[in-house]
């Protein structure tokens, strides 16, 4: 599929290599924009799904618009709850999260991700860079890479590092735009054996600690591949997400602290899931 269209009305495949997975409620403002950003896309081998936890806006009437859209309705009890009733549903191979009020930027991100991820068998995730925009859709600067230079983001075990010492401040991954294999990304966002304490958590923030706790790899791609909207009632702002943030600091720096201190030794594993390295690591000198 190579022309410029926002009319799918073919049917999704039944097997594809990627899902789409979106959450709504009440976001009609902004779901337009969402969903033309997905269906512009120069690639086929996707389905897109839209979990709307009972909105009572004009959402409903946008979706129907497009018959592409698999759609999850009915009121949901959280966010949470919308999410994990579209990752169950989906069933590509790899998995892509978006939300009602954010998009993508790449038309090509879709085709470059799962081709990457096909390509790269040590790598489980592949992520770009993102940008901002205002409520009244103006794109603003760049939110994504923060730390490093656009084209020279650590990749692989190095990224990896950066975690293991400065955790998600420093190697933070895109959760909007990155691809991940599925069946890894709903193991992440389970319960955790080791941190239990991760389970109250949100599972966005869960899932990060324990990719990279784990040992899987992540490959960054220098694309501006999605966008990230202000808007009003975000949830980042809320006191739940900072609790979430917290608690997760907290697992960090104990599993940092094991690490540096030889207790545990960290581990990396391969797209597969096999380990291929067990390595004990320093703090970096400067």
């Amino acid at each position: 599929m190579n022309q410029f269209t926002f009319d799918l009305d073919r049917t999704q495949p039944e097997n594809p290599a990627l899902s789409i997975i979106c959450i709504n409620k009440n976001h009609g403002e902004y779901l337009e924009d969402t969903i033309l950003s997905v269906l512009s896309q120069k690639f086929d081998d996707f389905e897109f799904i839209i979990s709307d936890g009972g909105s009572t806006d004009r959402s409903l009437d946008i979706i129907a618009r497009h018959k592409f859209i698999r759609l999850l309705s009915g009121a949901d009890s959280s966010r949470e709850e919308g999410f994990d009733q579209a990752l169950a549903a989906a069933r590509g191979r790899y998995v892509m999260v978006t939300t009602s009020t954010d998009g993508y930027l790449s038309r090509d991100w879709f085709k470059t991700a799962t081709e990457t991820l096909d390509k790269t068998p040590l790598a489980s995730m592949v992520f770009g860079a993102c940008a901002a925009m205002s409520a009244e859709g103006s794109l603003g600067r760049v939110t994504f890479p923060r730390l490093f230079p656009f084209n020279d983001v650590p990749q692989m075990e190095k990224y990896a590092e950066v975690w293991l010492f400065k955790g998600i401040h420093g190697a933070y991954l895109p959760e909007l735009n990155y691809c991940i294999k599925t069946d890894l990304f709903r193991k992440l966002i389970g319960p955790s054996a080791d941190f239990p304490e991760l389970d109250s958590i949100d599972p966005i923030l869960r899932a990060h600690f324990e990719f990279n706790r784990l040992g899987y790899l992540s490959r960054y791609l220098p694309i501006m591949a999605n966008f990230g909207r202000t808007h009003a009632n975000q949830d980042q702002f809320s006191e739940k997400n900072q609790r979430s943030s917290r608690i997760y600091d907290e697992a960090w720096v104990k599993y940092r602290d094991d690490v540096i201190a030889g207790r545990t030794q960290h581990r990396f594993r391969n797209g597969a899931g096999e380990l291929f390295a067990t390595v004990s690591l320093s703090p970096p000198s400067s």
